[in-house]
């Protein structure tokens, strides 16, 4: 007998008949990924292709439906350079545009649909290797547009040059290796660095008095929130940001 004990126990749904979607499967290959509130959106090895999870049941693994159900994916123009999930919408980052995918989506029997992908902006969408920009914060979400632009689409989809305070510091650190939201103190980090990887700082921005600052603290390999204070990575040694007085 192919089915075990537990799933009986269970008593989960088998979809022997119906709909092709109700048999379970691992997703498909990807390079980019988010976890949303209800489902899980990764690209696809066509990159133009997003791909979403079925909705997503607590204590259970996610799981996606049949490769080519179509009412799970979508597809823009341009290969999807990043995703997020921000609210009920997923967005999707190209090089050139960003676009939004709005609508429920088909619940786990497969019924539904997301809404066609609706392009937001073509002033810009994600530098190469852009994905490392992309944190969500209260206010919105932070993406680099272009080596010097540190852009925020807010939550009511517009686009804000929110960095052009700290472009002349893109000039001198155009790659963004890590980023990180510290939730308790309002602050959006990111570890950024020289293009040769030689020299390098951390660039904070502080949410509620619109403030940059930046920790000349050299080269960082990876930054997190910890405890509420902003830890990073440093030639293999954790330090861990003073808390404030």
């Amino acid at each position: 007998d192919p089915i075990v004990d537990s799933d009986l126990i269970r008593q989960q749904p088998l979809y022997s008949s119906g709909i092709a979607s109700g048999a379970h499967h691992a997703p498909p290959p990807n390079e980019y990924v988010w976890a949303g509130k209800e489902r899980i959106v990764c690209n696809s090895p066509r990159r133009s292709k997003f791909v979403a999870s079925k909705l997503i049941v607590p204590s259970e693994p996610a799981e996606f439906a049949a490769e080519g159900f179509v009412a799970f994916s979508g597809q823009v123009t341009g290969d999807i350079e990043g995703i997020v999930v921000l609210g009920d919408s997923t967005i999707l980052f190209t090089r050139r545009e960003i676009w939004e995918v709005s609508g429920s989506g088909p619940g786990r029997n497969g019924v539904g649909e997301f809404f066609a992908a609706r392009r937001i902006s073509n002033a810009g969408g994600l530098v190469a290797d852009g994905w490392r920009s992309l944190l969500e914060t209260d206010e919105g979400v932070f993406f680099q547009r272009n080596t010097t632009q540190l852009c925020m689409l807010t939550k009511s989809g517009g686009v804000e040059w929110i960095g052009e305070p700290i472009e002349d510091y893109l000039e001198d650190f155009p790659v963004i290796v890590a980023s990180t939201y510290i939730p308790s103190k309002h602050t959006a980090a990111f570890a950024v660095q020289a293009t040769d990887g030689l020299t390098g700082g951390i660039l904070r921005f502080d949410l509620q008095h619109k403030a940059w600052f930046f920790d000349n603290v050299g080269v960082v390999a990876s930054i997190a929130e910890y405890q509420g204070r902003l830890a990073y990575i440093q030639a293999g040694i954790v330090y861990v940001q003073d808390a404030a007085p």
